[in-house]
């Protein structure tokens, strides 16, 4: 999958050039180029017009982008014509409703792509409202979606309760879910993101995120990547003992064994070969 290995990613205003040769200069694992909530709906337009010559900016940089498009159907269809899919890895839906939402991105996608010739772009959902969690299975079906990102503060504000509460937590973790059960990556934080400064606040949401089973995070902030990268990343310690763990097992030939008065099984095992697989590690 296109989205392997990706951990970093950070939100870039679409046709703003100051923020556009920041993102370049601090090497996220992706962009994602926003036309929606960053940008007033005045600025939308022009934002559009410079689109492709950001894009054509990070590909040059070797930093893959992704768009997010708005969600209504006239918004969408001028953000689609917008992009060039030949420098686009994928598309992030805002404020995604349901498959019908899917079905038009990748509608008006397969048009821009007979356009230029380019191969079939993934489609990442943004999951915003708590009404869209008894839709998480059949949004996890659609054959063009590669990930779920949570998008906190609106859920927290449909919700009517702070980012950092247990009632987000339980959204997220449905949401994590229905990834993993198709295979999907789960992009987003447990937490606020909006007090950038805050290191230590920041450091604890990436923490508690990991341990939900966020694989990958967005920042809206590039003081936030490093942040990311040490929270998302397995310790040294925690990289030995998969390695340890894989290890007995191949010895073992795939039988059961015991690992410091514990037993391994396959379960204990696969996890432990995510984790290097993951990282590097072997």
């Amino acid at each position: 999958m296109m989205l392997d290995g990706i951990q970093t990613l950070l939100f870039v205003p679409a046709g703003v050039d100051r923020f556009v040769a920041s993102a370049i200069s601090h090497k996220p694992d992706m962009v994602i180029l926003d036309l929606e909530d960053a940008l007033a709906e005045d600025a939308k337009p022009a934002a559009r017009s410079q689109l492709g010559e950001n894009l054509s900016a990070f590909a040059a940089a070797g930093i893959p982008a992704i768009v997010r498009v708005n969600a209504g159907r006239e918004d969408m269809k001028a953000d689609i014509a917008a992009l060039d899919p030949r420098n686009t890895k994928a598309v992030l839906v805002a404020k995604c409703g349901g498959t019908q939402d899917l079905d038009r991105a990748a509608g008006l996608l397969m048009a821009r792509e007979a356009e230029t010739g380019s191969v079939p772009l993934p489609l990442l959902a943004l999951i915003e409202s708590p009404s869209v969690l008894f839709r998480l299975e059949e949004i996890s079906e659609h054959p063009r979606l590669a990930g779920m990102m949570f998008g906190t503060e609106d859920y927290a504000a449909e919700l009517g309760t702070d980012p950092d509460t247990l009632g987000v937590q339980i959204g997220a973790a449905l949401m994590i879910a229905a990834c993993c059960k198709r295979g999907l990556l789960p992009i987003g934080l447990a937490g606020s993101i909006a007090n950038f400064s805050d290191v230590t606040a920041f450091r604890s949401v990436v923490e508690r995120s990991r341990q939900l089973g966020f694989r990958a995070a967005a920042a809206i902030h590039p003081k936030q990547l490093p942040l990311i990268r040490e929270g998302f990343a397995p310790s040294e310690k925690e990289i030995a003992r998969a390695r340890e763990i894989v290890a007995a097992f191949e010895k073992s030939r795939g039988a059961a064994v015991a690992l410091h008065g514990k037993m391994l099984d396959a379960p204990v095992v696969a996890q432990a070969r995510r984790i290097l697989d993951r990282h590097g590690g072997s």
